[in-house]
């Protein structure tokens, strides 16, 4: 099972159907295409406003630098803005999901395409809000039920797997070929972009935070990892106190700045080991790979007043030194 940001099939297909708290999750051998609709409908009148608007919407919560920072990612010619992604892609409309993604899908797209690429729309974008809302997991800072958000919101997570910064959520398999199931994930991604691009500044004092899997070359050709975390609250929120919480020891280390306004934040960092794997096996393509569990590790700020700022990473890591026999 690859990290939180480390896992990327550029052709897979990335349903936010799968994100929804009453869908099942779909069989790993059936989740992935390998090509678009082979056709588009014309929108329906009032569902093309609707997309319209949260597209505006979407670009509005961009001009967060730090909601741009979130969705923002690494290409194989470098690094891409989510703006970028959204200011180029274009939404067309597939009234049904191609199977197997679930019928009450609301939008689908590529992992990692980049730029000039679709964001496919079905007929359950017509119902978010109404009837129809994305899985939360986590502590989201605002009330999740507004539809203009929720169409926003969902219109960013496919920015996100466009740019290639996070991954497919629906069922599939790890290098070593171990089922995985990603609705969680999904809703911890979900609650990070709304409380990130759409809460109000004074309700959510994280700026920009982030957990993953980071590998350095040892001796031997060894190569050996840790889990990095790293967070920035909001200058000029006054006083905060910075926890990180999971179930690994730790190194932390906590401290204040100032930016170019003179306006002072804060900043941590964290690292810890990877927990002890679980099991070996053989992969599906060969090698044998050490297996890890998922570890979730939360984020709390606290300001003057006892306001609590949280977020939820869950990173899993992958065997560094896999045994290929060679």
């Amino acid at each position: 099972m690859l990290s939180h940001r480390l896992r990327h099939r550029a052709w897979a297909r990335r349903p936010f159907a799968a994100l929804l708290a009453a869908v099942a999750v779909v069989a790993t051998s059936v989740m992935f295409l390998s090509a678009p609709p082979a056709s588009a409908d014309p929108f329906p009148d009032g569902l093309n406003f609707k997309v319209r608007q949260a597209v505006i919407d979407a670009k509005i919560a961009l001009l967060r630098p730090e909601c741009n920072a979130l969705l923002s990612g690494p290409q194989r010619t470098g690094f891409i803005s989510a703006f970028d992604v959204l200011d180029t892609a274009s939404t067309v409309y597939q009234p049904v999901p191609p199977s197997p993604l679930p019928a009450n899908t609301p939008a689908s797209s590529f992992v990692g395409e980049g730029l000039n690429e679709p964001i496919t729309i079905h007929n359950g974008f017509d119902r978010l809000g109404e009837g129809l809302t994305p899985v939360f997991f986590g502590s989201p800072a605002m009330a999740t039920t507004d539809p203009g958000v929720l169409r926003a919101l969902t219109i960013l997570h496919e920015v996100g797997h466009l740019s290639g910064i996070e991954p497919q959520h629906e069922a599939r398999t790890d290098v070593a070929g171990r089922p995985i199931t990603g609705i969680q994930e999904a809703g911890l991604y979900n609650t990070r972009i709304l409380n990130t691009c759409f809460a109000p500044t004074t309700a959510y004092r994280i700026s920009q935070a982030s957990c993953e899997q980071t590998f350095r070359a040892a001796d031997y050709n060894v190569t050996v990892s840790t889990i990095d975390c790293s967070a920035f609250c909001r200058a000029s929120t006054g006083p905060v106190v910075v926890a990180w919480t999971s179930s690994l020891q730790s190194t932390i280390n906590t401290g204040t700045g100032t930016d170019e306004n003179g306006n002072t934040f804060c900043g941590s960092t964290r690292v810890s080991d990877c927990p002890a794997p679980i099991e070996t096996v053989f992969g599906a393509y060969g090698g044998i790979f050490a297996l890890f569990p998922p570890t979730d590790i939360t984020l709390t700020i606290t300001d003057a007043s006892g306001h609590v700022s949280q977020d939820t990473f869950r990173v899993t890591c992958i065997d560094p030194n896999p045994n290929f026999g060679w």
